[in-house]
């Protein structure tokens, strides 16, 4: 059995990724599972973070998933 995943804190997000919350990016995330949202298929276009919590880079859900290695799994609890 796995374990329940659970959202990052600050200090272990910087730690792992080097990034502080809301600027972590997802791309050469090596030494992080990353999980993916698959609410977010629902967009055209997502905006991953970039390194910085102003910057975003523009694509597709898949190509989110396909670049990053990411598991599209469900996140957001439904209504």
């Amino acid at each position: 059995m796995r374990d329940k995943a659970r959202m990052a804190n600050a200090q272990e997000t910087s730690q792992v990724t080097g990034f502080k919350p809301g600027s972590v990016c997802p791309f050469g995330a090596s030494n992080a599972r990353v999980l993916i949202d698959r609410a977010l298929a629902a967009y055209e276009t997502v905006y991953p973070a970039a390194g910085t919590d102003g910057s975003g880079v523009p694509m597709s859900f898949a190509q989110l998933v396909s670049i990053t290695g990411g598991e599209a799994c469900d996140v957001m609890e439904p209504d």
